[in-house]
C-alpha cells in the first residue's frame, strides 16, 4: 500500500474518531438539558427539541463510530494485500538460504496485524487522545472533580504500565515456544513414515508432550498474570466511579453544583477512562501485535529480496545496471550459440552452519552442446555446485557466468528463460500436471503444444493421457499420488519445458526404472543436439555413456576434469512405447 493512502486512510480514521469522541459529549449535555433546564421550566417544546437535536447527534456519532471501524477494518485489508507478496518473497528467500532460523508464522503476523486493526483494541488507542477533552470538560463543571478525574486518570495509567512490565517478558517467552512447538511437530509430521517404521513415534511423543507441557505451563502463567492485573483494573475502575461520586455528592451537599452535575462527572470520567481501561483489558492482544509487528520488521529487513547481498560481486554498482540492460524480454534466438556458454571463476560457497567453504575456488568452463558429468563421494559438494550453477545458493563468491551474464544478478525471468533444473530432491506443486509441467505459467504463455513436447521428451507423455484427466490430472502436496519415479519423470520435463539452453540435474535417474533411464538419456542427446549445455550429477556408468567430460570433486575442489573417451558401450535401443489411445 502507498505511503501516502496509507497516511491518509490513518487520518480519515482519526478524523472519525474525533467526531465520534466529540458526539460522546452528547449524553451528558442532553441529561444536564433534561435535569436543569426541562424539569424546571417543565416546557415540553424544549424536552420535544432537545430530545430531537440529541437523537440526530446519535445517528451522527453512530454514523462516525461505523465509517472509523470500515476504514480500520478495510486498512487492516489493505495492508495485508499490499505486505503479503513481500511477506511470500521474503519467505521464499529465506528457505531458499536455509537459513537456521526459518520463519514459521510470518502469515500469521500479517493475519494478526490486520485483525488488531479492526478490534477494540485500535479503537481505543484512537480514543486515547481524546481522554485530555473530557477531563477538561470535567474542570469546567468543577475544578474537584478536574482533579479527581486526573488522579484517577494516573492511577489507571500506572496500572497499565505495571501490567506491560509484568506481562511483557512472559508473553514473549510464550510466543517463542508456541513456535518451537510448532516447528518440531510439523518437522516429524514431514516424517511420520520413517518414525512409524523405525519404532519412533513414542519417543517423538515424549519429546512432544514435554514441549507441550512447557508450553502449558509458560501459558498458564502468562493468564494468571493478564488475569490478575485485570482483576486489579476492575478494583480500580470500580473504586473510582464510586469515588468521583462521592466526590460529586460532597460539592452538591455543599450546593457548589447540581445533581446533573454530579452524574454527568461519573459519565464523563468514565469516558476518560475508557481507552485505558480497554487498552488493559486487551493487553495481551496489544503485546501480540506488537510482537507480530516487530517480527514481521526484522523478517523482511533480514531476508526480503533486494536487501540480501549474497555475494561481493553483487555489492558492485555496475552489476545490476547490466542485469537491467539485459531484461528479461531479450529473446534467447538473438544470442549466438558461442555465447550461451557457462563460465565459473573463482567459485567459492559457504554456509552458516560451516566454518570452512563447501566449494573453494572453482574454475572452469562449459561450452554449448556439450554434457558434464559432475561426480565425487558424498560431502565433497556436488549438490552446492549445482545449486551455485542454476542461482539457488545464497552465500557465493566469485562468478557464475551464464550466457555473459552473473547468474546473482540475473532477473527471475531471465533465470527462468535460461535454465532448466532438476533439484536432488524432487519438488512438485498442488496443482494440475500440466500446470507442473509449464511452471504454472499463464495460459498466455505456457501453449498445450509446449506442454505436450517437454512430455514426449521425457517418455512421459502416453503415461499422462492413461491417468484419469490427462494432462489435468491434479496432483496434491508434494505430488502426493505419483511414485518417486514419476515424480521425478515429471521434474524433468518441468525443466526441459521451453527448451533451456542450460540444464542443471542432480540425480535425475535416481528414482527412475530403465524405461525413464533411457528417455532420460536420449532426451539428452537431443538437447545437447540442441546445443544446450547439461551438467548431470550421477554415479550410474548409463550416464557417464552420454556425458563429454567428467568433473570430479573432492573436499570442495575439482581433482579431475578431464574428456570422456569414445564409449564401447552398446548403442541404447528407443524406449518402447505403449500405444497412444485412440480418440
Amino acid at each position: 500500500m502507498d505511503a501516502s493512502l496509507w497516511r491518509r486512510a490513518l487520518l480519515l480514521a482519526v478524523v472519525f474518531s474525533g467526531v465520534a469522541n466529540l458526539l460522546m459529549l452528547v449524553p451528558t449535555l442532553y441529561m444536564l438539558q433534561v435535569y436543569d433546564r426541562v424539569l424546571i421550566s417543565r416546557n415540553l417544546g424544549t424536552l420535544a427539541a432537545v430530545s430531537l437535536i440529541a437523537v440526530y447527534l446519535f445517528a451522527m456519532m453512530a454514523f462516525a463510530e461505523w465509517a472509523r471501524s470500515n476504514v480500520l477494518a478495510r486498512l487492516g485489508g489493505a495492508l495485508e494485500s499490499s505486505l503479503a507478496p513481500r511477506v511470500f518473497a521474503a519467505n521464499f528467500a529465506a528457505r531458499l538460504r536455509a537459513t537456521a532460523d526459518l520463519p514459521n508464522r510470518v502469515f500469521a503476523d500479517l493475519t494478526e496485524l490486520r485483525q488488531f486493526l479492526a478490534s477494540g483494541g485500535a479503537t481505543a488507542v484512537l480514543d486515547l487522545p481524546w481522554s485530555p477533552v473530557y477531563l477538561g470538560v470535567l474542570f469546567l463543571l468543577h475544578p474537584w472533580l478536574g482533579l479527581s478525574a486526573l488522579l484517577f486518570a494516573m492511577v489507571q495509567l500506572a496500572v497499565a504500565v505495571v501490567t506491560h512490565l509484568n506481562v511483557l517478558k512472559p508473553a514473549m517467552a510464550l510466543s517463542q515456544l508456541q513456535a518451537q512447538e510448532s516447528t518440531f511437530i510439523q518437522g516429524h509430521l514431514r516424517s511420520v513414515e520413517a518414525a512409524h517404521v523405525m519404532g519412533m513415534t513414542p519417543a517423538i511423543t515424549a519429546r512432544v508432550m514435554r514441549l507441550h507441557g512447557t508450553f502449558n505451563e509458560a501459558h498458564g502463567q502468562v493468564v494468571s498474570l493478564t488475569q490478575r492485573q485485570a482483576a486489579i483494573s476492575r478494583f480500580v475502575r470500580y473504586l473510582q466511579q464510586s469515588l468521583i461520586l462521592a466526590v460529586g455528592a460532597l460539592l452538591v451537599i455543599d450546593s457548589q453544583i447540581s445533581a446533573a452535575s454530579m452524574i454527568a462527572a461519573n459519565i464523563l470520567m468514565n469516558r476518560a477512562l475508557s481507552p485505558i481501561d480497554t487498552i488493559v483489558a486487551t493487553w495481551r492482544a496489544v503485546l501480540s501485535a506488537r510482537q507480530a509487528r516487530l517480527r514481521l520488521l526484522a523478517f523482511l529487513a533480514a531476508h526480503e529480496p533486494g536487501a540480501i547481498q549474497t555475494s561481493p560481486a553483487q555489492s558492485n554498482p555496475q552489476q545490476p545496471r547490466r542485469a537491467a540492460m539485459i531484461g528479461p524480454d531479450v529473446a534467447l534466438q538473438g544470442l549466438a550459440p558461442q555465447d550461451l556458454a557457462v563460465h565459473v571463476r573463482n567459485l567459492v560457497a559457504r554456509a552458516p552452519s560451516r566454518d570452512a567453504p563447501i566449494l573453494k575456488g572453482l574454475d572452469f568452463e562449459a561450452p554449448p552442446g556439450s554434457i558434464t558429468l559432475v561426480m565425487g563421494p558424498s560431502g565433497s559438494g556436488k549438490s552446492t555446485l549445482m545449486r551455485a550453477l542454476a542461482g539457488a545458493w545464497p552465500d557465493l563468491e566469485g562468478e557464475v557466468l551464464i550466457a555473459g551474464e552473473p547468474i546473482e544478478a540475473t532477473t527471475d525471468a531471465r533465470r527462468a528463460a535460461l535454465i532448466g533444473s532438476v533439484p536432488q530432491d524432487t519438488e512438485l506443486f498442488e496443482g494440475s500436471i500440466a500446470e507442473n509441467i509449464s511452471r504454472f505459467a499463464s495460459p498466455s504463455q505456457a501453449t498445450a503444444q509446449a506442454v505436450i513436447e517437454a512430455a514426449r521428451a521425457c517418455g512421459l507423455h502416453e503415461l499422462i493421457l492413461r491417468l484419469p484427466a490427462g494432462y489435468d490430472t491434479p496432483l496434491g502436496s508434494l505430488g502426493s499420488g505419483l511414485s518417486a519415479g514419476q515424480r521425478q519423470r515429471i521434474a524433468l520435463a518441468r525443466a526441459l519445458y521451453g527448451n533451456p539452453p542450460v540444464l542443471i540435474l542432480d540425480e535425475p535417474n535416481a528414482n527412475l526404472d530403465d524405461l525413464g533411464e533411457t528417455a532420460l538419456v536420449q532426451a539428452l542427446r537431443s538437447r545437447r543436439e540442441q546445443g544446450a549445455t547439461v551438467f548431470l550429477v550421477s554415479h550410474n556408468p548409463l550416464m557417464k555413456a552420454i556425458a563429454d567430460r567428467v568433473l570430479i570433486l573432492s573436499d570442495g575442489r575439482i581433482t579431475s576434469l578431464q574428456p570422456v573417451p569414445p564409449s564401447t558401450a552398446p548403442r541404447l535401443q528407443p524406449a518402447a512405447q505403449p500405444p497412444m489411445p485412440q480418440p
